[in-house]
């Protein structure tokens, strides 16, 4: 019991902070709205002016739980000298409010015991949790370079810090759930301000009982909190509308910018406001400059130091995006293309739609039987509100277009929802029929009938493992895969150890630093030494050589001027130079410069067989590679060391003549093979070593896992452990 007083003192601790911070912000403005109204947007300002308080906490390494106690607890403080505002909202039917609080009640308690539960989500105990223990164990943001996952907007995760501190991981997915709890009042609060209370109980219905809202709203995601602070915007911008109270302004840029800062597929959040207002302005024939500065500059408060984290760490401010504008060592265009092209090629087209609100099965989840009403809420452009909600599902379904994953539909489904209870409102009858249908379809028993068994769901309440009846420890080995191999690397590697993961372990309970092999290019370009040193195709048996008439030279380049297609890519494993024969020996000042990937062009010269350069993009015309020797160098010869899978690329060499002009040596290479060497796997492992990687984590289905299993001594590791599928190997 003693965790889970924990548990809850952590997340009310940090709620009560958010709603405290919000409190002391809108009273000095003096907003003219209802009571519930006001204490929403309470809610959802003090969560940003929080969330980055905790951001400037964390950028100046004090990312501490006493420190978190004293900023949080001032903060609360000071927000009882704040006034109350007792203006209600329009009233609305006893009988509806029954039906809301049973809606609300019901699946509210199934909710809760999911979300006290242990946290078992699939990147709820990865990534998101996994980056918010680093920062916290770090006491601060640190410099994460190698995970894409630390890149991103973290302005929910910067509320993850305190309640994880005190309460640990279940702690943040109530914080998740509160801003789950608080969409359905914010649909039915917009609804009774605008005569439509009755819809806005069906609509908050429809939401509020959904699958995918339901698993993500209680899990340490931040899909809840994207929907509930993008509907406040929505909200707080129909009112100025209706009213043109300046400090609203202000309160649509903060939420805004925290749109983004909570995801970055809400970065269509701003333009969304500062179009709306202008637009509403220029009909008007009013000034548009100070309202549009004033939702801009409050939207850049929260969106700027995210870009100025990122540009400082990984010198991209819209990484793991943008890779080609801002072109860094961690994170290659080739990758953001193929993280892309994953994330909307998994569902055809044309089953979209069925996919995402019943079957669930591939696309991680589903909305619920009702959202196949969707084209039926087109009635709702009858309505002036019906407009005003099926534009902003119009816009923010954007998102969803480029991943196809059903949680990305969640920013558009509460407008689309209205739109279907606005369609229907007339008839009586029709509005009963779904908003009873609602929480019934979504009943874990009915749903087995029609979605697919393996979609990403809630099946039960697990209020024994919530209260923690059953130890944590117990219901995480029952209910969490990959758990006993957490236990593994926790129990042996040592404090200073750093495991290579060829996959995403559960890293949010892992206690030992850790690298996963896809989340950066330099966990990339270990994978692929891995790859070289056990297949044969790979080795460095292809030779390109070019020979040409004697001289001395002190600038070469290779230049390609074919245009590659999208897969393709420039592999060279070394350059060797020769003079009569013999192989130059590597100068000391040597250097390689290339216009693509630079940052790797070392490994052409580190005599490593099962390392390579890549050109980590498509090769374009004029793509080349440049060796500054230092000085004058007789040379006859230039071989490139490439392996038989390398893209076909035919480069010309060309030496810089002392009139500073490029000059052709030989304009094309002669190609031959010789025999592979030795020692490949042990060379593959001896750069793991150099990056300080003490421990390598595969799983039985890896590429390379089955040769490590076979050629354990080859590789120059031994096996220290098996937990299910997974195999932890020490390096030697």
């Amino acid at each position: 019991m003693r965790q889970v007083i924990a548990i809850l003192f952590g997340a009310s601790f940090t709620l009560a902070a958010c709603w405290s911070a919000g409190k002391l912000l809108l009273g000095r403005w003096k907003l003219e709205v209802y009571s519930e109204e006001l204490q929403l947007f309470r809610f959802a300002t003090g969560s940003a002016l929080f969330s980055l308080f905790i951001l400037i906490l964390a950028a100046l390494n004090l990312a501490r739980l006493e420190v978190f106690l004293v900023l949080g607890a001032l903060v609360i403080a000071g927000a009882f000298r704040v006034r109350e505002q007792r203006v209600r909202l329009p009233d609305f039917p006893l009988a509806w409010k029954v039906i809301y609080a049973l809606v609300l009640l019901g699946f509210g308690t199934f909710y809760f015991a999911n979300a006290l539960a242990p946290e078992v989500s699939p990147d709820g105990s990865s990534y998101h949790l996994g980056i918010v223990s680093r920062y916290l164990t770090q006491h601060g943001l640190g410099h994460i370079t190698t995970s894409i996952y630390a890149n991103l907007s973290e302005g929910l995760e910067m509320l993850f810090l305190p309640a994880f501190s005190i309460g640990r991981h279940s702690a943040t997915s109530l914080i998740e759930f509160a801003f789950f709890v608080g969409i359905p009042f914010a649909i039915l609060f917009y609804a009774r301000r605008n005569g439509f209370a009755k819809a806005g109980v069906a609509a908050a219905a429809i939401v509020f009982c959904s699958s995918v809202f339901g698993v993500a709203g209680t899990s340490a995601y931040n899909d809840a909190a994207a929907v509930f602070t993008l509907f406040c915007l929505f909200y707080v911008l129909q009112i100025w509308d209706e009213t043109r109270q300046p400090a609203l302004l202000a309160v649509a840029g903060i939420l805004a910018g925290f749109s983004y800062g909570i995801k970055y597929t809400l970065f269509l959040a701003a333009p969304y406001a500062v179009c709306f207002v202008a637009w509403k302005l220029i009909r008007a024939r009013k000034p548009i400059f100070r309202p549009l500065a004033t939702v801009c500059a409050c939207a850049l408060i929260l969106m700027a130091p995210w870009w100025v984290k990122n540009w400082i760490t990984v010198q991209n401010p819209l990484s793991p995006f943008a890779n080609s504008l801002f072109p860094n060592p961690y994170v290659s265009p080739k990758f953001e293309r193929d993280y892309i092209r994953s994330q909307s090629s998994q569902v055809p087209a044309q089953d979209r739609f069925i996919e995402a609100t019943i079957r669930g099965g591939s696309s991680g989840g589903f909305l619920g039987p009702l959202f196949l009403l969707a084209p039926l809420g087109l009635l709702a452009l009858r309505y002036r509100q019906g407009r005003q909600v099926l534009l902003a599902a119009a816009i923010f379904v954007i998102p969803a277009l480029a991943n196809v994953q059903t949680r990305f539909l969640m920013l558009a489904a509460p407008f689309f929802a209205l739109a279907i209870a606005f369609a229907v409102m007339r008839a009586r009858s029709a509005l009963l029929a779904i908003t009873f249908a609602a929480p019934l379809l979504a009943i874990p028993s009915v749903a087995d009938g029609y979605c697919d068994s393996w979609a990403w769901r809630l099946h039960t309440a697990p209020f024994r493992d919530a209260f923690r009846l059953i130890p944590e420890r117990e219901s995480l080995k029952k209910r969490l895969d990959g758990f006993t191999t957490v236990e593994l690397i926790n129990n042996n590697v040592p404090p200073n150890g750093l495991v290579y993961a060829a996959d995403v372990p559960k890293e949010a309970y892992l206690t030992k630093n850790y690298m996963v092999g896809y989340e950066s290019s330099l966990g990339e370009n270990l994978m692929d030494a891995l790859y070289v040193a056990m297949n044969p195709d790979f080795y460095p048996t292809w030779i390109q050589t070019f020979r040409f008439p004697v001289g001395r030279y002190t600038r070469l380049r290779l230049v390609e001027n074919s245009q590659g297609k999208d897969d393709d890519e420039w592999r060279i494993g070394e350059i060797r130079l020769f003079n009569a024969g013999v192989e130059i020996p590597r100068g000391e000042h040597w250097t390689v410069l290339s216009n693509a990937n630079r940052w790797d062009v070392a490994l052409l010269l580190d005599g490593n067989p099962a390392t390579r350069w890549r050109s980590r993009m498509t090769p374009f015309p004029g793509i080349s590679i440049e060796l500054d020797l230092g000085g004058p160098v007789a040379i006859d010869t230039v071989e490139l060391d490439c392996s038989h899978d390398e893209y076909a690329m035919r480069p010309k060499l060309e030496a810089l003549d002392s009139a500073g002009h490029w000059s052709t040596l030989a304009a094309t290479p002669l190609l031959s093979d010789r025999l592979a060497p030795t020692g490949m796997r042990r060379a593959a492992v001896q750069q793991f070593k150099q990056h300080g990687i003490t421990h390598i984590l595969l799983n039985k289905n890896d590429y390379v896992a089955p040769d490590f299993q076979k050629n354990t001594a080859d590789w120059g590791v031994a096996l220290v452990g098996v937990a299910g599928d997974d195999w932890l190997y020490e390096i030697k």
